[in-house]
């Protein structure tokens, strides 16, 4: 908690004589949250198929702040796996893909897998989304969560024909 005060001197006069005082007020701050937001992704998610390559990248970057002075906000991992030999490199997997959270640079990568059942069975055209919660924290555990949300559309499918 931050303690201020502020004071200003008060003169009152009725005409003949003047006396003056000290008005002082003591602020006491409290904390905020800190704030998080998830820009949109960078590039449309295109399951690939038959004919069609697809795209299977984007990222969304992530921007952390806060309005305390002094405040030291950071990304809450909770949920999310880490990669082997990094400390700010985090992953979790999703329906369609798997997301990677950077924490030295607010990034979340994702991977469309196409190999997932989940992924071919989507048809062309068809919309869907893998979504991701990111959570941020300051230094007094207030803390605030975005979606990353990773938009995929579906391709037609070539048909199979197996043999009995």
């Amino acid at each position: 908690m931050l303690f201020r005060s502020d004071s200003f001197s008060v003169v009152v006069t009725d005409g003949t004589a003047s006396t003056s005082a000290n008005a002082v007020f003591n602020i006491t701050g409290t904390n905020d949250a800190p704030t998080l937001t998830a820009a949109s992704q960078s590039a449309q998610l295109v399951e690939a198929a038959a004919g069609v390559t697809g795209s299977s990248s984007a990222t969304i970057t992530l921007t952390k702040g806060d309005v305390d002075t002094g405040a030291v906000v950071n990304y809450d991992t909770s949920g999310w796996t880490t990669v082997s030999g990094s400390s700010t490199t985090f992953t979790k997997t999703g329906t369609y893909g798997t997301a990677t959270l950077n924490t030295s640079t607010g990034v979340v990568t994702y991977a469309l897998d196409d190999a997932r059942a989940a992924t071919q069975g989507l048809t062309a055209s068809q919309a869907a989304t893998d979504t991701f919660s990111v959570t941020v924290k300051d230094q007094y555990n207030a803390s605030a969560s975005a979606n990353a949300v990773f938009n995929i559309t579906g391709t037609n499918d070539a048909p199979t024909l197996t043999a009995e």
